[in-house]
């Protein structure tokens, strides 16, 4: 996914055309500039992105919730590597007399 092409400057309504593959798409932005010199994009879910460096940036967040992902385009999705098995706590002092004294019963 990449920019194409631009139009407008931050802060402010940027049309920003996105490619993806075959696809391309044209939207409208709002993008503004932090205190601390980064850029936030407005969210199709009226949220704030997080800052990102460059404008560019903040349109490429923008444009990664509008088109679809395949994994793949995305590797880093797909998870190799099941997740490890929760491991058991051990059983306290107490818990273990508690259990003793329930059997003996």
């Amino acid at each position: 996914m990449f920019l194409e092409q631009k139009t407008g400057s931050a802060p402010g309504l940027i049309f920003a055309t996105i490619r993806q593959g075959a696809t391309t798409r044209t939207f409208a932005v709002e993008v503004r500039k932090t205190d601390a010199g980064h850029f936030t994009a407005l969210m199709p879910d009226h949220r704030w992105s997080v800052e990102c460096l460059t404008e560019d940036a903040a349109l490429l967040m923008h444009a990664s919730v509008l088109f679809p992902t395949e994994h793949a385009q995305a590797p880093w999705l797909s998870n190799p590597h099941p997740a490890p098995r929760p491991i058991q706590p051990r059983k306290t002092s107490a818990q273990l007399q508690k259990a003793d004294e329930v059997s003996l019963a």
